[in-house]
């Protein structure tokens, strides 16, 4: 799991496994640095594609998946592909994201909450169950 106290480098990859491939090999190895399969990667690479990265890059995987339903199944598949922490929509229901959380935390992975479009993170964040 990420350390709390850390700064990362978070490298988003959007376009497609040609893109990564060519760019990943060439980063320096650091474990402040993640890799990020973007929410676009994910919809052309599918979850093989996160798998793709997870082989080239041997640290932190970030599966933005922008999860909105589907929760526990989701965290499963990203896990399952090789990354180490999730994003599930701030504007999903509190439900969706509490077992995103949960299951997340089941799997020793990180979850992230991407309040994009939210007008006040702070009140989806006080409706959050308390671990």
């Amino acid at each position: 799991m990420l350390e709390r106290n850390i700064r990362y480098l978070q490298i988003a990859f959007n376009n497609d496994i040609t893109s990564a491939a060519r760019i990943i090999p060439q980063l320096p190895k650091n474990e402040r640095i993640l890799i990020e399969a973007g929410t676009p990667f994910i919809k052309k690479e599918g979850f093989a594609g996160i798998r793709a990265i997870a082989f080239l890059w041997k640290g932190a995987v970030v599966a933005d998946l922008k999860t909105a339903d589907g929760a526990a199944r989701e965290v499963e598949l990203a896990y399952g592909a090789g990354a180490i922490a999730a994003t599930v929509l701030g504007s999903a229901p509190i439900e969706t994201i509490n077992i995103f959380i949960e299951r997340c935390r089941q799997l020793e992975m990180d979850s992230m909450i991407d309040m994009i479009g939210v007008d006040d993170p702070l009140k989806i964040m006080l409706k959050l169950k308390k671990n």
